[in-house]
């Protein structure tokens, strides 16, 4: 389902939405998948993607809200603003900063510049 926007593509996946934004699109099996808004975010399997310019929410149950450039790839990772940040394993979470990356489990970044959690 596209409910409003511009440019925005669902390119496969069952039961998944992208609301409003431009330039938005689905990824992989974007089952469940929700994008609300902005401009050229993916969403993939089970994830949410809010806002921003060019997040990738590929995590399954994956979560970015706002910033930009900033990629979840584990399951149930987060990333709540910033620039850059990615959080690479399961329940990692970055909140703000710039190039930030929790790459370990259960790691959390919470601002900063250029910090690495895990390995």
């Amino acid at each position: 389902f596209i409910g409003g926007g511009l440019g925005n593509r669902v390119l496969c996946g069952k039961e998944t939405v992208i609301v409003g934004g431009s330039k938005n699109a689905t990824q992989g099996d974007a089952r469940n998948g929700v994008l609300v808004g902005g401009y050229s975010n993916v969403v993939a399997a089970s994830a949410f993607t809010g806002g921003g310019v060019c997040n990738s929410g590929c995590g399954t149950c994956g979560v970015i809200v706002g910033g930009s450039n900033n990629t979840t790839h584990g399951t149930f990772a987060s990333i709540v603003g910033g620039c850059g940040n990615t959080a690479r394993n399961s329940y990692s979470t970055v909140v703000g900063g710039i190039s930030l990356s929790a790459a370990g489990n259960c790691s959390f970044i919470g601002g900063g510049n250029s910090n690495c959690m895990g390995r």
